[in-house]
């Protein structure tokens, strides 16, 4: 049997990657893997790529210097047993105690550790018929130049929603979550960070021949031209029932996952915000050039 095509869908929090991870793992070909982290765990520099707030000391001065030499090399996190643990979690939550129990719980080279993730992602995905992969975690936004060096025959889904509906669905999450990560969007200019840091790094990568674009906004009015368009590309035919289905795999999230739940399309921005705290969002978002992202159509 063939590898399984690679699929990542990556984009700012709160952009609706878990509805866009239900919609296409519905399809009887496509496995879903919802927010691994695989890679950031494995590569480092959380902190850093991910806009983690912490206390500096020497010790995190040193890494920080040496961390994109260690990387360049190809030597995992030295705190990397994490990526080990949420694989062998993938391969019991697949019912496959063989493969769980034959991995090895820690690598010095991201290669070998990462062949490990692929041999049994891909033998899980094989052995249930799947002949495609698909994974979700935003984070791995910035960690795309890792996991094309390494992975072949990737494909990554950007998703994009507009700037400030992302801004105040990232501040509500904050507001209403306590799982470590949420809370630092109680600030507001936290959220708009993190939604213009995703943007920018989508603008970089979009021109790659691998990457494509998806507008939250076009998803939840049109999502058969959406989802005909993704599915062509994973190399698998569009299938009327995964817009039916797509509740009964958000069903599945665990509680840790409630965070991205599907979104509203509109009023958060509206009812959370004062006007004086609305025009900041809006003179502060980065815009989206049309010629990238496309014409902005505002949906009701």
């Amino acid at each position: 049997m063939s590898t399984p095509r690679r699929v990542f869908i990556v984009g700012c929090p709160r952009s609706g990657t878990t509805l866009l991870w239900a919609l296409l793992s519905a399809h009887p070909q496509v496995l879903g893997l919802l927010e691994t982290q695989y890679f950031a765990y494995l590569v480092g520099q959380r902190r850093e790529r991910l806009r983690r707030k912490s206390k500096r000391n020497i010790s995190r001065s040193i890494r920080s210097i040496f961390s994109p030499l260690r990387i360049a090399m190809g030597i995992a996190y030295r705190q990397a047993k994490g990526p080990q643990e949420l694989l062998r979690q993938i391969a019991e939550d697949a019912d496959r105690a063989d493969l769980a129990e034959n991995l090895h719980p820690r690598f010095f080279w991201m290669r070998d550790s990462i062949d490990q993730f692929l041999r049994t992602v891909d033998t899980i995905a094989q052995d249930a018929g799947k002949t495609v992969w698909l994974e979700k975690s935003p984070a791995h936004l910035f960690y795309v130049d890792e996991i094309e060096r390494y992975v072949e025959d990737t494909l990554f889904i950007h998703l994009v929603r507009e700037g400030q509906h992302t801004v105040a669905s990232l501040y509500d999450a904050g507001q209403k979550f306590e799982a470590p990560g949420w809370h630092k969007f109680t600030d507001i200019d936290c959220a708009i960070d993190e939604w213009n840091a995703s943007v920018r790094m989508s603008r970089t990568l979009l021109s790659r021949p691998n990457h494509m674009l998806v507008r939250y906004e076009d998803m939840v009015s049109q999502p058969e031209v959406a989802l005909t368009r993704l599915c062509d590309a994973m190399g698998v035919e569009f299938e009327p029932g995964m817009i039916d289905q797509r509740q009964q795999r958000l069903s599945g999230v665990s509680s840790d996952h409630q965070a991205a739940q599907p979104i509203n399309v509109r009023n958060k921005f509206d009812s959370l915000f004062t006007p004086e705290q609305q025009a900041h969002i809006k003179q502060r978002v980065t815009p989206l050039e049309p010629e990238i992202f496309g014409a902005m159509v505002e949906h009701a």
